[in-house]
């Protein structure tokens, strides 16, 4: 029988830093998840806010290979309403090397 010290459910940007964390901290790690990837999900980013995580935990490299898409930025509507964010501008990105 294999004894972890941490579970970790689900393999999402949060399920895979939290287990990147923990397996730099030299703990035995099993992350679960109920897909197999490349997996489609709607809502899940990997926003520029996300960028200092993924690098403090060493899989920012690793995105980077993967040639996912980038995300500039984002449009919100409502009550004829908008406002939009250009994340480089109003947060990190160009420093990670991920956009322009």
């Amino acid at each position: 029988m294999d004894f972890y010290d941490v579970v970790v459910i689900g393999a999402g940007p949060a399920g895979s830093v939290a287990a990147a964390y923990r397996k730099k901290q030299k703990r035995k790690v099993l992350v679960l998840e109920k897909e197999i990837f490349p997996r489609f999900v709607i809502g899940e980013s990997l926003l520029p806010s996300c960028m200092e995580y993924l690098e403090e935990s060493d899989l920012l490299n690793v995105i980077k290979k993967g040639n996912f898409q980038v995300k500039t930025g984002a449009t919100f509507y409502g009550k004829n309403r908008q406002c939009s964010f250009f994340f480089p501008t109003n947060f990190r990105l160009v420093g990670h090397g991920l956009g322009k």
